[in-house]
């Protein structure tokens, strides 16, 4: 489901790649929600990024917060922004931030899918503000 994810993400948002150097392995990024983006490898030559995000926000399902996160796919463009997803699979929903990194602060709209009992997917979105710790 991550590789399908990281798939739809990349064609939404398109196909160019940034420099590496925008986002440097062994980083971590906090929100204004307290949740953690923690960026573990990047892989300069595929233009991709892997980690670990950790869900701290007031409201969300207990299942899906704080303790270890769950893993984090992304790309990275050549201008300037990326696109990252999280599978939160206890809560059955996927979210794709598609952001901008400049001067050390990364700020990435985001959209939320979760089943809902008739199959339909619901949307939710917002915008997330990453600084770099």
């Amino acid at each position: 489901m991550r590789i399908v994810a990281l798939s739809v993400a990349s064609v939404l948002f398109g196909s160019q790649f940034a420099s590496a150097d925008d986002l440097p392995p062994n980083s971590t990024w906090k929100n204004q929600r307290g949740s953690v983006l923690t960026v573990s490898t990047v892989d300069a030559n595929k233009k991709t990024f892997s980690g670990n995000f950790v869900n701290n926000a007031t409201g969300s399902d207990p299942n899906c917060m704080g303790g270890n996160g769950f893993p984090v796919d992304g790309i990275l463009r050549d201008d300037g922004s990326l696109v990252f997803t999280v599978v939160f699979t206890p809560c059955e929903t996927i979210t794709v931030w598609h952001g901008k990194l400049a001067s050390g602060v990364l700020s990435a709209p985001w959209v939320l899918a979760y089943p809902i009992a008739s199959g339909v997917l619901v949307n939710q979105g917002g915008e997330d503000t990453f600084t770099k710790q």
